[in-house]
Protein backbone atom coordinates (compact mmCIF):
# COMPACT_ATOMS: atom_id res chain seq x y z
CA UNK A 1 0.00 0.00 0.00
CA UNK A 2 1.37 3.40 -0.95
CA UNK A 3 1.54 6.36 1.42
CA UNK A 4 -1.15 8.09 -0.65
CA UNK A 5 -3.49 5.10 -0.31
CA UNK A 6 -2.90 4.92 3.45
CA UNK A 7 -3.66 8.63 3.78
CA UNK A 8 -6.88 8.19 1.79
CA UNK A 9 -7.98 5.31 4.03
CA UNK A 10 -7.26 7.38 7.15
CA UNK A 11 -9.27 10.31 5.78
CA UNK A 12 -12.15 7.99 4.87
CA UNK A 13 -12.16 6.48 8.36
CA UNK A 14 -12.23 9.96 9.90
CA UNK A 15 -15.20 10.95 7.73
CA UNK A 16 -17.05 7.77 8.72
CA UNK A 17 -16.41 8.46 12.41
CA UNK A 18 -17.63 12.04 12.00
CA UNK A 19 -20.80 10.86 10.28
CA UNK A 20 -21.40 8.20 12.91
CA UNK A 21 -21.19 10.66 15.78
CA UNK A 22 -23.38 13.10 13.89
CA UNK A 23 -26.03 10.41 13.50
CA UNK A 24 -25.64 9.50 17.16
CA UNK A 25 -26.05 13.09 18.28
CA UNK A 26 -29.13 13.53 16.13
CA UNK A 27 -30.59 10.35 17.63
CA UNK A 28 -29.92 11.65 21.13
CA UNK A 29 -31.55 14.96 20.24
CA UNK A 30 -34.55 13.15 18.82
CA UNK A 31 -34.97 11.05 21.95
CA UNK A 32 -34.65 14.14 24.13
CA UNK A 33 -37.31 15.93 22.07
CA UNK A 34 -39.64 12.94 22.24
CA UNK A 35 -39.21 12.70 25.99
CA UNK A 36 -39.97 16.40 26.38
CA UNK A 37 -43.13 16.05 24.28
CA UNK A 38 -44.47 13.23 26.45
CA UNK A 39 -43.58 14.73 29.82
CA UNK A 40 -46.02 16.69 31.97
CA UNK A 41 -45.89 20.49 32.20
CA UNK A 42 -44.42 20.41 35.72
CA UNK A 43 -41.61 18.07 34.63
CA UNK A 44 -40.82 20.23 31.59
CA UNK A 45 -40.43 23.26 33.81
CA UNK A 46 -38.04 21.36 36.11
CA UNK A 47 -35.81 19.96 33.35
CA UNK A 48 -33.15 22.02 31.49
CA UNK A 49 -34.47 22.85 28.03
CA UNK A 50 -32.30 22.71 24.87
CA UNK A 51 -30.76 25.99 23.81
CA UNK A 52 -31.18 27.04 20.18
CA UNK A 53 -28.18 27.41 17.88
CA UNK A 54 -27.75 30.99 16.78
CA UNK A 55 -27.77 34.25 18.69
CA UNK A 56 -28.93 34.95 22.22
CA UNK A 57 -31.08 32.04 23.33
CA UNK A 58 -31.74 32.24 27.04
CA UNK A 59 -30.30 30.34 29.99
CA UNK A 60 -27.46 27.92 29.27
CA UNK A 61 -28.46 24.36 30.28
CA UNK A 62 -26.56 23.33 33.38
CA UNK A 63 -24.28 20.30 33.54
CA UNK A 64 -22.08 18.55 36.07
CA UNK A 65 -19.28 16.57 34.40
CA UNK A 66 -16.03 14.80 35.36
CA UNK A 67 -12.92 16.92 34.95
CA UNK A 68 -9.92 15.69 32.96
CA UNK A 69 -6.67 15.83 34.94
CA UNK A 70 -4.24 17.52 32.55
CA UNK A 71 -1.22 16.71 34.73
CA UNK A 72 -1.74 12.93 34.58
CA UNK A 73 -3.65 13.07 31.26
CA UNK A 74 -6.46 10.91 32.60
CA UNK A 75 -9.95 11.36 34.03
CA UNK A 76 -9.70 12.83 37.51
CA UNK A 77 -10.92 10.30 40.08
CA UNK A 78 -13.10 12.79 41.95
CA UNK A 79 -13.09 16.33 40.51
CA UNK A 80 -16.20 17.49 38.64
CA UNK A 81 -17.35 20.85 37.32
CA UNK A 82 -20.88 22.21 37.28
CA UNK A 83 -21.66 25.14 34.99
CA UNK A 84 -23.51 26.98 37.73
CA UNK A 85 -20.27 27.34 39.71
CA UNK A 86 -18.92 29.63 36.96
CA UNK A 87 -21.59 32.31 37.40
CA UNK A 88 -20.03 35.75 37.48
CA UNK A 89 -17.57 34.95 34.66
CA UNK A 90 -17.85 34.75 30.92
CA UNK A 91 -17.60 31.14 29.73
CA UNK A 92 -16.41 30.03 26.30
CA UNK A 93 -17.87 26.51 26.07
CA UNK A 94 -16.49 24.24 23.35
CA UNK A 95 -17.65 20.75 22.29
CA UNK A 96 -14.94 18.61 20.66
CA UNK A 97 -13.79 15.05 19.90
CA UNK A 98 -10.43 13.47 19.14
CA UNK A 99 -11.38 12.55 15.55
CA UNK A 100 -12.46 16.12 14.73
CA UNK A 101 -9.98 17.71 12.29
CA UNK A 102 -10.94 21.36 12.97
CA UNK A 103 -10.58 20.70 16.71
CA UNK A 104 -6.84 20.33 16.13
CA UNK A 105 -6.88 23.96 15.00
CA UNK A 106 -9.21 25.25 17.70
CA UNK A 107 -7.17 23.89 20.64
CA UNK A 108 -4.03 25.98 19.95
CA UNK A 109 -6.25 29.02 19.43
CA UNK A 110 -8.04 28.43 22.76
CA UNK A 111 -4.61 28.11 24.41
CA UNK A 112 -3.70 31.55 23.04
CA UNK A 113 -7.09 32.88 24.13
CA UNK A 114 -6.53 31.99 27.80
CA UNK A 115 -3.11 33.65 27.63
CA UNK A 116 -4.40 36.89 26.11
CA UNK A 117 -7.62 37.38 28.10
CA UNK A 118 -7.98 37.69 31.90
CA UNK A 119 -8.66 34.36 33.63
CA UNK A 120 -10.69 36.03 36.37
CA UNK A 121 -13.23 37.21 33.79
CA UNK A 122 -13.23 34.43 31.18
CA UNK A 123 -13.17 30.64 31.62
CA UNK A 124 -12.57 28.39 28.61
CA UNK A 125 -14.20 24.98 29.07
CA UNK A 126 -13.93 22.19 26.48
CA UNK A 127 -16.23 19.16 26.70
CA UNK A 128 -14.75 16.04 25.10
CA UNK A 129 -17.27 13.65 23.54
CA UNK A 130 -15.07 10.60 23.01
CA UNK A 131 -16.64 7.45 24.42
CA UNK A 132 -13.23 5.97 25.33
CA UNK A 133 -10.42 7.55 27.34
CA UNK A 134 -7.52 6.35 25.17
CA UNK A 135 -8.12 8.46 22.03
CA UNK A 136 -8.98 11.46 24.17
CA UNK A 137 -5.70 11.08 26.08
CA UNK A 138 -3.70 10.84 22.84
CA UNK A 139 -5.34 14.00 21.50
CA UNK A 140 -4.67 15.91 24.72
CA UNK A 141 -1.04 14.74 24.81
CA UNK A 142 -0.54 16.14 21.32
CA UNK A 143 -2.43 19.44 21.76
CA UNK A 144 -1.53 20.20 25.43
CA UNK A 145 -4.57 22.31 26.45
CA UNK A 146 -4.10 25.00 29.09
CA UNK A 147 -7.82 25.34 29.77
CA UNK A 148 -10.45 23.25 31.57
CA UNK A 149 -11.30 19.95 29.89
CA UNK A 150 -14.35 17.91 30.85
CA UNK A 151 -15.39 14.44 29.68
CA UNK A 152 -18.90 13.55 28.57
CA UNK A 153 -18.52 9.93 27.44
CA UNK A 154 -22.29 9.35 27.62
CA UNK A 155 -23.15 12.39 25.45
CA UNK A 156 -25.53 13.88 28.02
CA UNK A 157 -24.79 17.51 27.11
CA UNK A 158 -24.97 17.66 23.26
CA UNK A 159 -28.79 17.26 23.17
CA UNK A 160 -29.17 20.08 25.70
CA UNK A 161 -27.16 22.42 23.48
CA UNK A 162 -28.37 20.90 20.20
CA UNK A 163 -24.85 20.22 19.02
CA UNK A 164 -24.91 19.18 15.36
CA UNK A 165 -21.36 20.00 14.20
CA UNK A 166 -17.87 19.57 15.56
CA UNK A 167 -16.55 21.64 17.08
CA UNK A 168 -19.45 23.75 18.36
CA UNK A 169 -18.90 26.66 20.73
CA UNK A 170 -21.17 28.76 22.94
CA UNK A 171 -20.48 32.04 24.70
CA UNK A 172 -22.19 32.26 28.08
CA UNK A 173 -22.41 35.56 29.92
CA UNK A 174 -21.82 36.05 33.68
CA UNK A 175 -25.57 35.68 34.32
CA UNK A 176 -25.54 32.22 32.75
CA UNK A 177 -27.18 33.07 29.43
CA UNK A 178 -26.03 31.99 25.98
CA UNK A 179 -25.35 35.15 23.99
CA UNK A 180 -23.58 33.68 20.93
CA UNK A 181 -22.78 30.33 19.35
CA UNK A 182 -20.71 29.03 16.46
CA UNK A 183 -20.38 25.83 14.44
CA UNK A 184 -17.03 24.62 13.12
CA UNK A 185 -13.71 26.45 13.30
CA UNK A 186 -11.33 28.32 11.00
CA UNK A 187 -8.79 31.11 11.61
CA UNK A 188 -11.07 33.79 10.13
CA UNK A 189 -13.86 32.84 12.51
CA UNK A 190 -11.38 32.76 15.40
CA UNK A 191 -10.34 36.36 14.81
CA UNK A 192 -13.96 37.50 14.76
CA UNK A 193 -14.78 35.52 17.91
CA UNK A 194 -11.83 37.01 19.78
CA UNK A 195 -12.78 40.54 18.71
CA UNK A 196 -16.32 39.92 19.98
CA UNK A 197 -14.98 38.57 23.28
CA UNK A 198 -12.73 41.58 23.76
CA UNK A 199 -15.63 43.95 23.14
CA UNK A 200 -17.86 42.13 25.60
CA UNK A 201 -15.11 42.12 28.26
CA UNK A 202 -14.27 45.76 27.57
CA UNK A 203 -10.69 44.97 26.54
CA UNK A 204 -9.03 47.01 23.80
Amino acid sequence: MTAEQAHALTAAARRQACAALGVGLMALIGRAAAQTATTGADDRAAQPQPAAIGGASGPAPDFDLPQWDLASNAPHPSLRLALETLRGRWVYLDFWASWCGPCRLSFPWMNRLVQRLPADRLRVVAIGLDTRAEPMARFIAQLAPRFTVLWDARHATPPLYRVQAMPSSFLIDPAGRIVASHRGFNPTDASAIERDLRQRLGIA
